[in-house]
């Protein structure tokens, strides 16, 4: 069947004629100064309706005329919400609803991702930026109970990102609200789904790291510095997330890890402060203040992590690091060179090696960095830093807890892989 004569079948049936049907009333209880006092009926009524093409989809995903339906539904209401004569008293209340509604239709198809993204749009120019923060956020928090939770979040996540952009007051204050809701959603979300559906996902993250970015130049002083740290602290924990939700090729780079490289470099986080006295507490305290850096904490749990692979993923490709503006090889003399900064960065690194969700690969290059720290050129100036070393020394052997016997179940990977293949060579 043709798309045409699909499209001509929405509009001559019932379910066209629902939706029409649902639509009208709510512009008739507006006109007629109504709808305030039904609204609540009006809204579930759609939210109910479309939900039901949803389930009708979602029960035979080989059915097009199930899809083709929700489809032209949806577009429907894009351009019922489109009109310039909406009221608007009906685009408020459906502004809580429909973001939701139309979300749960991208994992049905990616047809319907450009659809949704649209329609939160038109919400977000009708309802203005600082209302719709606060439904995003909220709608983000919905997708707990969707089954296709990575599908889903995306199109909230991008309205966030310009959100974000058009906020003209208290932007700090704002941010700093949204950003543990995004963390937290995009942990739940990047560590239980499939990799094939997440490019969306970090490439809406990254696309808030550029907002927040974007606010920072429009600030001044101490409200600027506050939020370029928690861009840093963001860009790290996103960092983590990439590197243990992909596939590493030795071939290629994510291209989210340049374009977090890239942002990094501007929040003033170099190499050798990631792997030396990079603080992720003390940091969280700097942005959230005494009260609220514990509500926080679990958002950035896997900042210490993000650090780590930031210098590893450097370590990998020079494209990474150019890209982040960094010299390996004076990062490497240099902590050769000072005992102090080498145990440091032993210690940060460490959290690669236990970072069970981590390709092997990136566990191997951190191990290839640790041996390049710590080979037969190290600087043996001791007496200078003999005052400061004891203070290293609990953090120190925890980290050689971790970094031997990662190295020893690394290398017999390494020694069955290898007898493995010579034995496929004489069969």
């Amino acid at each position: 069947m043709s798309v045409e004569s699909e499209t001509g079948s929405f509009r001559d049936s019932e379910t066209r004629n629902n939706l029409r049907r649902i639509l009208e009333s709510c512009s008739k209880l507006a006109e007629a100064g109504d709808f305030h006092e039904s609204e609540n009926t009006a809204v579930s009524e759609l939210v109910e309706f479309l939900d039901s093409l949803l389930d009708a989809a979602m029960s035979d995903l080989d059915s097009e005329n199930a899809e083709n339906d929700a489809f032209e539904a949806i577009s429907e209401i894009h351009r019922y919400i489109c009109s310039p004569s909406i009221d608007q008293e009906v685009v408020d209340a459906l502004s809580f609803e429909l973001p939701k509604a139309v979300s749960k239709f991208v994992g049905i198809s990616s047809r319907f991702l450009d659809l949704a993204i649209s329609i939160i749009d038109q919400f977000i120019v009708k309802c203005g930026p600082r209302d719709m923060l606060s439904i995003l956020c909220n709608t983000l928090g919905y997708s707990s109970k969707i089954i296709k939770a990575a599908s889903y979040i995306v199109p909230p996540l991008s309205g966030l990102s310009k959100v974000l952009l058009s906020i003209q007051r208290r932007q700090f204050e704002q941010v700093k609200v949204a950003v543990p809701i995004i963390l937290n959603i995009l942990k739940a979300v990047s560590l239980e789904s499939e990799e094939a559906e997440l490019e969306d996902v970090f490439d809406t993250a990254v696309e808030i790291a550029n907002s927040i970015y974007e606010v920072c130049n429009k600030l001044e002083r101490d409200t600027k510095e506050k939020l370029r740290a928690l861009l840093g602290l963001y860009v790290m924990q996103c960092m983590a997330l990439v590197s243990a939700s992909i596939s590493y090729k030795a071939s290629s780079c994510p291209s989210s890890v340049l374009q977090l490289s890239q942002i990094s470099s501007y929040c003033g986080l170099s190499y050798l402060s990631l792997v030396t006295t990079y603080d992720v507490e003390i940091v969280a305290e700097s942005v959230f203040g005494g009260e609220d850096k514990d509500h926080c904490t679990g958002c950035f749990s896997h900042v210490k992590h993000g650090a780590a692979l930031s210098v590893v993923w450097g370590h990998v490709s020079k494209e990474v690091a150019q890209t982040a503006k960094e010299d390996l090889i004076a990062i490497r003399d240099e902590l050769r060179n000072n005992q102090t900064k080498r145990w440091q960065a032993i210690g940060t690194l460490k959290h690669v090696l236990y970072f069970v969700n981590l390709p092997w690969e990136l566990k191997k290059h951190a191990i290839d960095f640790l041996l390049s720290i710590t080979d037969e050129g190290v600087s043996r100036n001791y007496n200078e830093e003999r005052s400061e070393w004891s203070s290293y020394v609990p953090s120190l052997f925890s980290a050689l807890q971790v970094v031997f016997p990662a190295i020893c179940v690394f290398s017999l990977f390494i020694i069955a892989q290898s007898l493995f293949f010579n034995e496929e060579g004489k069969c």
